[in-house]
């Protein structure tokens, strides 16, 4: 791979994450990489086909410049629709916590928020009974 990257050969590689989230085997293919990009599926019940791109390494380039994004396809029409969106808020917040992310601080790293920002989404899911504040750590009700 380094001597293709030397060569300007663009190299993508399709991975499957193990039971953590993580990707399985040699951490090393992660130093080669210049991006990683985690795709979860965002579907709900009833809905269109949903899924979240999030940017798990990202050289070169800042946070706040490739931000989590939701993608939508939706096919009940005679004609597929895409869309794409920012992903962020009270929803990007309780998907983070379905997937065993639970204190302010992780939040608000993965979001690239400030904590007061997290605590204030918490509230709201908290009035809404979709979660339970304990200690500045959250879990689904």
């Amino acid at each position: 791979m380094l001597k293709l990257r030397g060569r300007k050969i663009t190299v993508i590689i399709v991975h499957h994450a193990g039971r953590s989230g993580e990707m399985r085997g040699a951490s090393r293919r992660e130093d080669m990489a210049h991006w990683i990009i985690s795709l979860k599926d965002d579907s709900k019940d009833g809905e269109s086909k949903a899924w979240v791109t999030t940017f798990k390494k990202c050289r070169n380039c800042q946070a706040i410049e490739a931000p989590s994004l939701r993608w939508i396809m939706d096919t009940s029409s005679e004609k597929m629709n895409l869309a794409c969106e920012k992903y962020s808020g009270p929803d990007a917040m309780l998907a983070l916590i379905r997937d065993g992310v639970d204190s302010a601080t992780e939040l608000a790293e993965e979001l690239s928020v400030t904590k007061g920002c997290i605590s204030k989404w918490a509230k709201k899911l908290e009035s809404g009974g979709l979660v339970v504040i304990q200690e500045r750590r959250y879990k689904l009700s």
